[in-house]
């Protein structure tokens, strides 16, 4: 959780650096008056107050002082010390990959004006970084060199250097308009891994003798940390 607010406010800082937006953008989203949240910023008073820095939190993608598990977070990086603050405050560890639409060189790549995006997970926190710099991106390795975050190991592509998964062209498509699920996210990282249904759920739950109370605990308990 974030303790005051100067932790607050550089959080915020961090977040609207690398989410691609304005602060004009984020405070018309927020529904604040750009002028607080700008004096809010640089740590002129309370001219937030809590209603408002809880809405501008929301509009970050921020639930209970962290990254929301319920979305895909997407980030235009140019910076990468603001994404590392961010990151140090999740809960990791964190793996990444880059993903590539299926049948593409690198040329396709040039001749597009299309960079690769980079995914960025944990078990909670789903992450698309757009790389300002296309094939030499200096956030490689500030993430490597930050120990939290590693590659996944996945089989080596023939053109690029980097791991790299490949995606139907469609599913790129929704990945460049940031029109991407949770689970659309999870089936490009793990395309044979089926999404439980309720059923099997009770069935399990059935199975290791545990009550709806019990589960509903386990929820709750999962939610405080």
């Amino acid at each position: 959780m974030i303790e005051n607010q100067e932790s607050v406010r550089a959080y915020v800082a961090d977040l609207i650096d690398i989410s691609g937006m304005s602060q004009s953008a984020v405070a018309g989203k927020a529904g604040v008056f750009r002028g607080n949240l700008q004096k809010w910023l640089r740590g002129q008073g309370q001219s937030l107050g809590p209603p408002g820095v809880s809405k501008v939190l929301s509009v970050l993608g921020v639930e209970s002082g962290h990254l929301s598990s319920a979305v895909v977070h997407f980030f235009d990086v140019k910076d990468p010390a603001p994404l590392l603050r961010v990151l140090s405050r999740e809960h990791g560890p964190f793996r990444m990959v880059a993903v590539a639409p299926e049948k593409s060189s690198p040329r396709d790549f040039l001749s597009w004006g299309v960079t690769v995006p980079l995914f960025v997970f944990s078990k909670e926190v789903r992450i698309v970084i757009w790389q300002s710099s296309g094939f030499s991106s200096p956030l490689i390795a500030p993430l490597i060199d930050s120990g939290g975050v590693d590659w996944l190991d996945v089989p080596p592509d023939p053109y690029f250097s980097n791991p790299t998964i490949r995606t139907s062209r469609e599913t790129f498509e929704k990945i460049r308009k940031r029109d991407l699920s949770v689970a659309d996210y999870d089936a490009i990282l793990f395309p044979g891994k089926k999404e439980p249904t309720w059923a099997e759920v009770v069935s399990t739950c059935e199975e290791r003798g545990l009550t709806p109370g019990d589960v509903l605990r386990i929820i709750q308990k999962k939610e405080k940390k």
